[in-house]
């Protein structure tokens, strides 16, 4: 598996309460995209989540559909570190992309949640992905930041004011080509969460509680890509 060495930082955010605000601002859509994938029994699977942070999804993940063992992966190491010791009571591991290379075809089912377009090379990403998953194994990966958003050079502005990392202008098709050149199948939905949305005031990413309904139900998009034989 031949990739650019990954950027190694301390954590994602430059803020610590905006680091550990992400587990309550992402734990609704967790849920629903796990609520959305039609694997329901993962008590035999072996797990990935790229693009761990602090290991909040997997947890989310087990309580909700068990799972025989799982990776966390990411390049802040101050969140693997603080992820190790919130999850130490789930099987799961948690390390840098540079050790994927040793899991080889070993992955049933791995996510993401808005991290593509963090990434400063997409094909090295789906190539990552595709050695590890096995035959006919999918990954999920929501992402509501594209150039399909309306709301995102805005976004662009504010994620760019707060993130340690640069930020990148893909589109889902960019997403999709780079996956499909990986040997991958693409299926995409839009994500349709149907609950309840919070409207917060003041948001500075909705300025209108439109805008929050139109992202949640028809911008935000879970990829499918299942690797082929």
């Amino acid at each position: 598996m031949q990739a650019s060495p990954a950027p190694r930082i301390s954590t994602w955010f430059q803020d610590e309460i905006e680091e550990e605000g992400m587990f309550e601002d992402h734990a609704y859509l967790w849920q629903h995209m796990i609520q959305a994938m039609p694997e329901k029994d993962l008590t035999r699977f072996h797990v990935l989540d790229y693009g761990c942070n602090r290991g909040g999804f997997l947890q989310t993940l087990f309580r909700q559909r068990p799972f025989k063992q799982a990776l966390g992966v990411d390049i802040a190491e101050v969140s693997l570190a603080i992820a190790r010791k919130r999850n130490a009571h789930i099987p799961a591991e948690f390390i840098l992309p540079a050790q994927l290379e040793h899991h080889k075809n070993s992955i049933d089912i791995a996510f993401s949640h808005e991290v593509l377009y963090l990434l400063p090379n997409l094909d090295d990403h789906a190539a990552a992905i595709a050695h590890v998953l096995k035959k006919d194994a999918v990954y999920y990966a929501a992402i509501g930041c594209h150039t399909g958003n309306p709301l995102w050079q805005r976004w662009r502005e504010l994620i760019t004011q707060s993130t340690t990392l640069p930020v990148f202008d893909y589109s889902l098709d960019d997403y999709a080509a780079s996956f499909r050149r990986a040997g991958m199948r693409i299926e995409m939905r839009s994500f349709q969460l149907q609950d309840f949305i919070l409207i917060k005031p003041d948001n500075p990413y909705f300025p209108t509680a439109a805008d929050s309904l139109d992202y949640h139900t028809r911008v935000k998009t879970i990829i499918r890509a299942t690797k082929e034989g």
